[in-house]
């Protein structure tokens, strides 16, 4: 299916009317979630137009957006955007790991062992409780692994549950994961995530230091390839260095299930880790914070 839908974005844009060199200063591409659906006995074209199941995929430039657009009017659009690096891709029809298309053949983040896991450091706390908060009940067990202080972690937590519908708690010892619930790892500790025959357990560890922090990133989705059976959707935020990057090449090696969304580099306050996910193309989405809400709030438990 990923190379099929490769076929019809390459298909798309050779049916473009301008010349690809006119679409140097573009920087973002939007494309509709329709096209993930497209079944290539759907795929015609006419007159130059592209048409899935008989419906236009419009194409047009606008200023400095590429927008490729299915109208389907029972299907909510859900827009992508691309950075400037994946366009150059798109258009010299290089290989197309660093866009969203490698998801294609996966299975639904509606599976009841779906975990969400956020992780961030500087600049990332703001932007991670406008996530957390911004979403309805429902929802799959969330962790958290935010890079913070002593004497932080406790108003970060409090932030949270003052302004949120769902409740966050500060990992304490060990405690089974739940839905409707944000598990996020207290300052000075690792957290890692354990199978037990009543389900997925996480506890805290007093390890040393990982990529020069604790609680890391790397260690909680060292943890999570462990478990064969779980549906990892990964979200990485703003932040120095690279935690993270390792845990989710190994994750993605175990699991590839795992989605993997980057914070837009564009609205992200220090590019680091965000930056090593989506130049190691290990990012299947690269989303703004209001797409990423979107898309989480999409996959109810």
């Amino acid at each position: 299916m990923s190379s099929d839908f490769i076929q019809v974005v390459n298909e798309s844009l050779s049916m473009i009317p301008l010349d690809l060199s006119e679409y140097e200063n573009i920087t973002s591409v939007i494309i509709t979630d329709d096209l993930r659906l497209v079944d290539m006995d759907k795929v015609s074209s006419s007159k130059g137009i592209l048409l899935i199941d008989n419906n236009p995929v419009i194409t047009t430039h606008k200023e400095n957006i590429l927008v490729w657009e299915i109208n389907f009017t029972e299907i909510t659009p859900f827009l992508l955007n691309f950075k400037l690096s994946v366009l150059n891709k798109l258009i010299t029809k290089e290989v197309l790991r660093s866009t969203s298309f490698q998801n294609l053949d996966r299975p639904s983040l509606e599976d009841k062992n779906t975990i969400i896991f956020i992780t961030g450091s500087a600049g990332a706390p703001r932007m991670i409780t406008d996530i957390l908060t911004s979403l309805h009940k429902n929802i799959h067990p969330i962790i958290v692994v935010q890079h913070i202080s002593r004497s932080f972690d406790k108003r970060f937590v409090n932030r949270i549950n003052s302004k949120g519908k769902i409740n966050a708690v500060l990992v304490s010892s060990s405690s089974q994961l739940k839905d409707n619930q944000i598990y996020v790892a207290p300052a000075d500790y690792h957290i890692e995530i354990i199978n037990s025959p009543k389900g997925f357990i996480v506890k805290k560890s007093e390890g040393s230091k990982v990529n020069f922090t604790r609680p890391s990133a790397d260690v909680t989705l060292f943890s999570m390839a462990r478990l064969s059976s779980l549906i990892p959707l990964v979200v990485v935020m703003s932040g120095m260095g690279r935690d993270g990057r390792e845990g989710i090449r190994i994750l993605k090696r175990e699991n590839p299930d795992t989605v993997v969304i980057a914070l837009d580099e564009d609205e992200s306050p220090v590019n680091g880790m965000n930056r090593e996910v989506i130049k190691s193309n290990f990012a299947d989405y690269v989303l703004t914070t209001t797409q990423i809400i979107s898309f989480i709030q999409r996959f109810r438990a």
